[in-house]
C-alpha cells in the first residue's frame, strides 16, 4: 500500500434592483441579462485587494486584461488565480460566475465566507478552493453535472456530507481537513471516481471495498471514524491511507 496524501458598475442602482435568486424566473433573467464583465466584477466585489487582478478598484480593466482569466470571444472560460505573490483577502461571490466558466482555481488564499454550490455554472468542470478559510455546509447533491474535480481541503466547512448524488463524471473529490461530521454513505459513489480524500474529519461510515468504484485507486480515510475491512492483497486500491481510523487490513 502506498500513502497519498461595491463592485463598481456604470449604474449602481441596477445592482440594487437585480438579485440572482435562482428560485425564480425573474432572478435567472436578471443574471442572464448581465454582461460577463459585470458578472466578474460582482464575483470579486468583496475581495479587499481585487485591484491586484482587475488593475483598479474604481475602474476595473476589461476582463480580457485581468490576471488569471482565459477569455475567448468575450466569454470567460478559465479562472486560475493560483499566482505567485497573489493572496486574496475577503470573499468571492461565486454565485455570479459567468455561465461559460469551465475551470476555477482559487487555491491557497485567505478567502472567507460560504459557497453557493447549487448556483455554480452548469459548465463548471474543475474547481479548487483548497487552503482557504471558507465556512458553512457543502451541498454535494446539486453540483454541475459535468464536474470532474472538486478540491475543498483545508477549510472550515462543517455539517454532514451526502455522497450519494455526486455527478457521474466526477473523478476527484478532496474534502480533507475540514470539520465535517455525521455518517457518510460510501456505497453509491460515481463509477468514474478514482480519488477520494475524507481524512481529518469527524465522520463515520462503513468501508466495503466491493461497493467502491471499480477503478478507484486513491482513498484516504485517516483520522476519521470510518470502519471496515480491506484485503491486504487488494488489486484495486493502490493508494490507501487509513491510520487513526477504524479500518482494518485483513
Amino acid at each position: 500500500l502506498i500513502v497519498f496524501h461595491s463592485f463598481i458598475l456604470m449604474n449602481y442602482t441596477v445592482l440594487l434592483v437585480f438579485s440572482k435568486d435562482t428560485s425564480t424566473n425573474l432572478g435567472r433573467l436578471d443574471y442572464a441579462s448581465l454582461s460577463q464583465q459585470t458578472l466578474m466584477e460582482m464575483v470579486v466585489d468583496t475581495v479587499e485587494n481585487r485591484e491586484l487582478i482587475t488593475g483598479s478598484k474604481e475602474s476595473p480593466k476589461d476582463i480580457s486584461e485581468w490576471r488569471g482569466l482565459t477569455v475567448e470571444e468575450d466569454e470567460v472560460h478559465d479562472i486560475d488565480w493560483r499566482i505567485d505573490g497573489l493572496s486574496f483577502k475577503g470573499r468571492l461571490n461565486l454565485e455570479w460566475l459567468p455561465p461559460t466558466v469551465i475551470g476555477l482555481n482559487a487555491n491557497n488564499h485567505n478567502l472567507l465566507g460560504t459557497v453557493a454550490f447549487s448556483s455554480l455554472p452548469s459548465t463548471l468542470e474543475d474547481m479548487n478552493l483548497g487552503c482557504n478559510v471558507l465556512t458553512g455546509t457543502v451541498d454535494l447533491t446539486h453540483l454541475p453535472e459535468v464536474m470532474k474535480s472538486l478540491y475543498l481541503h483545508r477549510n472550515q466547512f462543517s455539517g454532514s456530507l451526502d455522497l450519494t448524488c455526486l455527478p457521474k463524471s466526477l473523478n476527484i473529490l478532496v474534502l480533507a481537513l475540514n470539520s465535517f461530521s455525521g455518517s457518510v454513505d460510501l456505497s453509491k459513489l460515481p463509477q468514474e471516481l478514482d480519488r477520494l480524500a475524507l481524512d481529518d474529519n469527524d465522520i463515520t461510515g462503513t468501508l466495503d471495498e466491493g461497493t467502491l468504484p471499480y477503478f478507484m485507486y486513491q482513498l484516504n480515510v485517516s483520522k476519521t471514524r470510518i470502519a471496515g475491512k480491506v484485503p491486504k492483497k487488494t488489486h484495486r486500491l493502490k493508494f490507501l491511507r487509513f491510520e487513526d481510523s477504524n479500518v482494518e487490513i485483513v
